[in-house]
């Protein structure tokens, strides 16, 4: 694929399921919110950090064996990481839809993350947890945690204050984290 270089103003590419081996001129294209590219043959995605403005990446279903630096594209949504079932490594640290403000309550985000992809190992340069997969596995079936939408950042952040405190009150368990404990005990 080339020549989208030229196309500077592009906010939206989708081209999915179309063989393309090799992307280029993506560097260029700062305005990019939308890039689908699923279903092809790619090895490689390259220059996609320069891509700042991008909400929405769909690399599924392509030969990729290693995905870049994708440390500048704080715009990004992470929803669909159910669809990446090989992902062993992620990093999102730092990114507006994980970090407390004043108006947003201090949450674990950890196991929402690994519920969404139950093989991640590695998490924000951190090893997943027994307790983290566990607690993951909870709220993957017994949760309410992919419930929400794109959208209800707001909603699934109160959800997960609750579910995922980042610190218990009074230094306690709760409830959930004391049977988490006690099954790990028993392994």
């Amino acid at each position: 694929m080339m020549g989208v270089a030229k196309l500077t103003q592009l906010r939206v590419l989708n081209l999915p399921h179309n063989s393309i081996g090799y992307v280029e001129g993506l560097k260029e294209l700062v305005h990019l919110e939308w890039l689908n590219l699923a279903g092809n043959n790619l090895k490689a995605i390259e220059q996609v950090n320069s891509c700042t403005s991008l909400q929405h990446l769909d690399l599924s279903d392509n030969n990729i064996s290693q995905l870049g630096d994708l440390s500048k594209l704080t715009s990004l949504k992470v929803s669909f990481l159910a669809s990446l079932p090989q992902l062993k490594q992620l990093s999102i640290m730092n990114n507006p839809c994980v970090m407390a403000t004043p108006s947003i309550p201090g949450f674990d985000y950890r196991p929402y993350i690994v519920s969404w992809c139950l093989n991640l190992k590695v998490l924000d340069g951190y090893m997943v947890s027994q307790k983290e997969s566990l607690k993951a596995e909870w709220l993957y079936s017994q949760g309410k945690g992919r419930s929400y939408r794109p959208g209800q950042h707001v909603q699934l952040v109160q959800y997960l204050a609750t579910v995922c405190p980042l610190i218990s009150t009074y230094g306690l368990q709760t409830e959930e984290d004391a049977k988490l404990e006690k099954i790990l005990s028993k392994q």
